[in-house]
């Protein structure tokens, strides 16, 4: 059997045609959903504005412009494709394909210098294996690239041998993550930090200048307005004294949810099914670090502390940012993914050095990883698999009785107890994933008493690696790998909004005046890039103000209720999007003063409520 497995891990063609494989269902996946997400508020803003920025219709931070509220590079990388390939929901997802596989090859490449093509081979299946990753990444949204120069980043720097000019280029990748997303500044100061400390003073000052020049000068360019998006890091009391802490223009943002403490958690541990093998590797990575028997060098270890430290920096700050606030609770994720490249590369060290090193994991640190992780998955995944698990048919039971037939699970305890459907479904939840736990942890005793004392000296091993063979398996099933916003009946939406452009296009002339009503997603807007829409409306409802100096807020790329009611009677056409057709635009859009046009066809088509209306001004 050796012999066998030996062969195979030699044969060149096996190991290519895998590759292709996997390679292909990656992209396979990535084609389908990028056809079947649902357009999302990020993706419409980001398009467009890139589209306008490219073409020089506005400038990043301007006057009167669109809300500036991310780095500039976030826009100009997708702007570019829109620009030579032509505004659509279509190019942008397309292009954030190729940008995936770019990501995918530099995680390839940089596996297979370290630990040999089998390893990369199995760093690429966790990006083909998971759905819930693969759907975050085709949409036209800043994660993808970012994650992409992250990965370049670490292909140029991770390594024991590293010349002055591959130090440079990666540093200079981590500079041009930073300035696609602001929230990637620790990659600068890791880059500076681990060159110097790591490679000699040199080394520190070639990724100083590298990172810093760059950066530097996209600021000297912007400047000063890019300051404020570092302006909202600062403290508190700071942003008092010098009168930072409001927009210019005053009013307050109309986008204020009320999150509660549940849906923190929840929010939490999606993230933690989503990223489920990668985090482990982490937490696998801080057990080892005290021992210096884990590493296989002195480089090693020390390379891990900085990625460890940096990962843990990031993780912190982007749970701070979503998690302990209230205005994105539901983003944790998405941030994740970010950065999440830095995770899998420590997983696959980790992985790698427990499999040949043979280091020990305490029991204790690893049935504690299985009971976080396991009935975790089933607390992130509470609108899927919870509500699954909830509709389960049990026997009827009354006065201690079973009786003829069955029940869902949850009224078997709403009869008992009393408790709606809402309140039982977390509970319920998490006690199923306790059960699948108990189950799990009872499987692994038996088979390691069976065979797996001949291969694994310690249980805690055994146990770690049988966790992560069931997250593998376990990653394109709805509990690890499925999304609330997925589609669910398997529509075409980049059809659909090729379809509803073209019917745009025809209804509303060149040069005309818009005020786009149709929801925060303002995704529609790339087929008719030639009219006139107010650019403070980019970011829909998030750049909403209550109250607040007009003229000063749409200056600063804000409005208010006053700009819009000022907006839409100098329109010369007002889309609305039909689920928002009640109280006061049923008065305003009135036949009178406006002629209606046949609505468009749904943008979302498993969703037939989802078309725009249209009204043409008489005046």
């Amino acid at each position: 059997m050796n012999e066998i497995l030996k062969k195979i891990r030699d044969n060149q063609w096996i190991y290519t045609l895998i590759l292709m494989v996997v390679v292909m269902a990656f992209l396979v996946q990535a084609v389908i959903y990028a056809h079947q997400m649902p357009s999302r508020v990020d993706e419409g803003s980001f398009l467009i504005k890139g589209y306008y920025y490219v073409k020089g219709i506005y400038q990043p931070f301007q006057d009167y412009g669109p809300w500036t509220n991310n780095m500039p590079l976030a826009y100009y990388i997708p702007g570019l494709a829109q620009a030579i390939f032509g505004p659509s929901l279509q190019t942008g997802r397309y292009f954030a394909i190729f940008v995936a596989l770019l990501m995918m090859l530099g995680m390839w490449m940089l596996v297979r210098r370290l630990r040999g093509k089998w390893w990369a081979l199995l760093a690429l299946l966790f990006f083909a294996l998971n759905p819930a990753l693969i759907k975050t990444y085709v949409q036209a949204v800043s994660q993808v690239i970012v994650a992409c120069l992250v990965t370049w980043a670490l292909y140029f720097l991770i390594d024991e041998k590293r010349s002055l000019l591959q130090i440079g280029l990666g540093a200079f990748f981590c500079a041009l993550a930073t300035l696609t997303r602001q929230n990637m500044i620790f990659m600068m100061v890791f880059v500076v930090l681990y060159a110097y400390f790591l490679f000699g003073r040199k080394a520190g000052w070639v990724a100083l200048l590298s990172a810093g020049l760059p950066f530097l000068l996209m600021h000297v360019v912007f400047f000063p307005k890019i300051l404020s998006l570092w302006a909202v890091w600062l403290p508190g009391f700071i942003k008092k004294t010098f009168n930072l802490y409001t927009v210019s223009g005053g009013g307050e943002q109309v986008w204020s949810p009320d999150i509660g403490l549940l849906t923190r958690f929840t929010s939490f541990f999606t993230a933690v099914r989503y990223y489920f093998i990668p985090l482990i590797g982490v937490l696998l990575c801080l057990l080892a670090l005290p021992r210096k028997e884990a590493w296989r060098s002195k480089y090693e270890r020390s390379m891990a502390a900085y990625l460890l430290v940096l990962f843990t920096v990031m993780f912190l700050m982007h749970a701070w940012a979503s998690l302990g606030k209230d205005y994105c609770v539901y983003c944790f994720p998405n941030y994740l993914a970010f950065f999440i490249p830095i995770a899998m590369l420590l997983a696959v060290i980790a992985l790698s050095n427990l499999a040949e090193l043979k280091s020990r994991v305490n029991t204790l640190w690893a049935l504690l990883l299985v009971l976080v992780f396991l009935p975790g998955a089933f607390l992130g995944s509470l609108e899927t698999v919870g509500r699954w698990v909830m509709s389960l048919a049990v026997p009827r039971v009354k006065g201690g009785k079973l009786l003829s037939g069955s029940t869902e699970l949850w009224k078997l305890f709403e009869n008992r107890f009393g408790y709606t459907y809402n309140q039982l479904l977390p509970y319920l939840s998490v006690a199923f994933g306790l059960g699948v736990t108990v189950v799990f942890l009872l499987l692994v005793w038996g088979l390691y008493r069976w065979m797996g004392k001949k291969k694994f000296a310690y249980i805690g091993n055994f146990m770690l690696i049988a966790l992560v063979i069931l997250g593998f398996v376990l990653m394109p099933s709805p509990l690890l790998g499925s999304m609330v916003t997925e589609n669910t009946c398997g529509g075409d939406v980049l059809a659909a909004y090729e379809t509803v452009g073209k019917q745009l296009q025809e209804l509303i002339p060149t040069g005309s005046t818009v005020y786009w009503a149709g929801s925060s997603v303002v995704t529609p807007l790339l087929y008719i890039p030639d009219v006139y829409v107010q650019p403070q409306l980019l970011n829909g409802v998030y750049s909403k103000r209550v109250g607040g100096d007009r003229a000063e807020l749409e200056k600063s790329g804000y409005y208010n209720q006053e700009s819009v009611e000022v907006w839409r009677v100098e329109a010369d056409f007002v889309v609305n999007n039909n689920i928002k057709m009640i109280g006061g635009w049923l008065t305003f859009l009135n036949a009178d003063d406006f002629d209606e046009y046949q609505h468009t066809d749904a943008l979302d088509p498993c969703d037939p409520t989802t078309y725009l209306r249209i009204y043409k001004s008489k005046k």
